[in-house]
């Protein structure tokens, strides 16, 4: 039965509806949500949503079917409907009852909906319907489709929305006794129309990627993004628009092709590692590089994750691919052009500390030329100038550190074992510092990552964070180094070239704590504040970290001490015979 409502009884409705939800809420409080029904609610939601993920379309009415009477149950409702739209058509109805609710399935036959009263035409707005007590309102307002059957008492309804549109409707019914469902049920109530929306949504999708070749063509095509599909044997099924123009191959050449054909030597074992993974369920990330028809080689962040089949099986992997290789050569560029701009700086300082050796240098000299008879000045003398061409020697290490860095010479390093050996050799040369005792202490995990790195330089990144710890305790204290892996931490590198696991190196100190001004420009060249620095210890260190794909952090705190953290990329798995 359609019900024509004019402009004047439209409004009263509308402010009589109101009206009673507002001295529902006055005289009649929200019923407490006790937190095992919570919990219960919570754990169903977790449990539906995993089985509708990948559930065949053909099996999804009857799972939301299955669903409902346990979300009635929860939800303390007396009927649980969900309805679906097509345009101003009830497409489809899925119901519970419980006892003498009456069943709203016999009204799939009115179809047009919108004309029915202010609460659907809400709905189609994407507003939630929330009427405590349906017996305060209008007598004509029963006759709208959502509020029909007798003895109802109070209604809830949740739209399904899917990309902006109104696709159905869930609605929870009290015939019983007014029902004032509190916040918490009314928002996961929304999680579950959302639940249905997406597993609608992705039925509809699926429906239409069978019957339709738009698809890939008006959606992947059009993507600057790559994008190749990959069966489970490895062979590839098709690639996008911006795929084959990099590439250089055509569609008819790919399909049927191993990917091994876009993918040098070089990054082979990787991607194969990546395509394993995504077969057997991750959602995989990683950089390698694309091989074109004319050899020429770009580097790639790949990602992939696994499309299954009705049956639960692996039926393709979608890779998509972002090009790299004009940010990475961007990014050189910046690096060069700052190591030129600090040419200068560089230049002043090894000037200012060579004449510095220079002076230490002369006087000594001149007193061995007037006094070389007195052997124990002539020895005073000789000590200075060692001191001297040791510290020029130094410097000139340090610089030639900066400005030429070398490529790590990598192998597999054991971490926790590798930091083991490096505190045994530096506590010695903290036990002869001056002033206060440091004490150096390990807490690292039973078993440590393993990293592909350069021993040599990571032993001088070390040393250094050591040592400026220990420079940072004038009246001694505590150092305390580890190493465990991580995959998640707020001190991570925000690039996007994550990998899924890092060996997180700490170095913590008791000391003083690094000032805000000072902070900033720690890992600047030649910016230091020790007499006798010469502000390349922590910028080389960095330098070596972000060689090998890692990154460095700071935490500090002013009187309390500061820990530095050093991330690398955890090796693949390896056997034992692999370390050395």
């Amino acid at each position: 039965m359609n019900i024509s409502v004019d402009q004047s009884r439209d409004d009263d409705f509308r402010r009589r509806s109101y009206s009673s939800q507002s001295s529902a809420k006055s005289d009649r409080r929200p019923r407490t949500l006790s937190l095992q029904t919570l919990d219960e609610l919570q754990s169903f939601i977790a449990a539906l949503t995993m089985k509708l993920l990948n559930i065949p379309p053909d099996h999804l009415d009857r799972a939301i079917t299955m669903a409902l009477p346990r979300i009635g149950q929860l939800m303390e409702a007396d009927r649980a409907s969900v309805f679906t739209f097509a345009g101003e058509n009830i497409n489809g109805t899925n119901e519970w009852c419980a006892g003498d609710a009456q069943s709203r399935t016999a009204l799939r036959r009115h179809a047009r909906f919108r004309a029915r009263g202010p609460h659907m035409a809400r709905i189609m707005r994407g507003e939630i319907v929330h009427i405590q007590r349906v017996r305060d309102l209008p007598d004509y307002a029963t006759e709208e489709w959502l509020l029909s059957g007798d003895g109802l008492q109070s209604v809830l309804a949740i739209p399904i929305i899917v990309r902006g549109s109104v696709i159905g409707v869930v609605v929870l019914d009290a015939w019983r006794s007014e029902t004032n469902w509190p916040v918490e049920m009314i928002e996961l109530l929304k999680t579950t129309a959302a639940i249905f929306g997406s597993a609608l949504a992705r039925r509809t999708a699926e429906q239409a990627l069978l019957n339709e070749k738009e698809f890939f063509s008006n959606v992947v095509e059009t993507m600057g993004s790559l994008v190749i599909v990959i069966a489970p044997d490895g062979t590839c099924l098709r690639a996008n628009r911006a795929f084959l123009e990099i590439t250089g191959y055509s569609a008819a050449e790919l399909r049927g092709a191993g990917w091994q054909r876009v993918i040098p030597d070089v990054s082979r074992e990787a991607a194969r590692r990546a395509l394993k993974s995504a077969l057997g369920g991750e959602r995989v990330h990683f950089e390698g590089m694309l091989l074109s028809r004319n050899g020429e080689q770009r580097t790639i962040l790949w990602s992939g994750a696994v499309f299954r089949s009705s049956s639960g099986r692996p039926a393709y992997v979608v890779v998509t691919g972002i090009d790299l290789t004009e940010t990475l050569l961007l990014r050189e560029q910046v690096e060069q052009s700052r190591r030129i701009d600090s040419l200068g700086r560089v230049a002043a300082t090894i000037a200012h500390e060579f004449n510095n050796v220079l002076m230490a240098i002369q006087p000594s000299a001149y007193r061995i030329f007037r006094h070389p008879s007195h052997e124990s000045e002539v020895q005073r003398c000789g000590e200075r100038i060692l001191r001297a061409v040791k510290r020029g020697s130094q410097i000139t290490m340090e610089v030639t550190r900066f400005a030429q860095p070398a490529d790590p010479a990598r192998q597999k390093i054991d971490a926790r074992q590798w930091l083991h050996a490096l505190v045994d050799e530096m506590r010695p040369v903290l036990e002869e510092r001056p002033g206060r005792p440091v004490i150096v202490e390990e807490a690292s995990d039973a078993e440590g990552p393993v990293v592909e790195a350069d021993p040599i330089q990571l032993h001088q990144v070390f040393s250094n964070l050591i040592l400026n710890a220990a420079d940072a305790m004038p009246t001694g204290g505590t150092i305390t180094v580890a190493v465990s892996t991580t995959s998640a931490h707020e001190h991570l590198p925000s690039s996007e070239l994550r990998p899924s696991a890092w060996a997180h190196w700490r170095v913590t100190d008791t000391g003083t704590g690094i000032p805000p001004a000072v902070l900033d420009r720690i890992f600047e060249p030649l910016f230091t504040t020790k007499r006798q620095g010469t502000g390349l210890g922590l910028a080389v260190a960095h330098q070596i970290v972000r060689l090998h794909g890692g990154d460095v952090s700071v935490d500090t705190a002013l009187g309390r001490g500061t820990t530095f953290h050093v991330f690398l990329p955890v090796a693949a798995a390896i056997s034992e015979g692999d370390l050395p």
